[in-house]
């Protein structure tokens, strides 16, 4: 098994920065900071990739249909901010934003 060069998949890391973070909306920026305190080698656009891409309602998240699909893990709440999905609630591939 090949080694990871961040030690966990970047997605992982975007998750579980989440998880840490205090609030109920973040942003990016907020993940940036948290993916940072641990992992300051990761890119900080890979990073604002992946949390694009892990909200499944996001308008550019179709761009990484991989991880989209199988790493649904924030709601996009439009300008920026973004939820954790909650545990009952079903990924929406919508490209539109919906209002919570």
């Amino acid at each position: 098994m090949a080694s990871l060069k961040y030690g966990k998949p970047i997605w992982q890391l975007v998750a579980e920065a989440a998880d840490r973070l205090e609030g109920e909306e973040f942003t990016s920026p907020d993940i940036v900071r948290e993916v940072h305190e641990t992992n300051p080698d990761v890119p900080e656009i890979s990073i604002r990739s992946y949390a694009t891409a892990m909200a499944p309602n996001h308008p550019f998240s179709g761009h990484w249909p991989s991880t989209r699909n199988n790493h649904p893990y924030f709601y996009y709440l439009g300008k920026g901010k973004f939820r954790l999905l909650k545990p009952t609630e079903k990924p929406s591939f919508d490209k539109h934003i919906k209002p919570v």
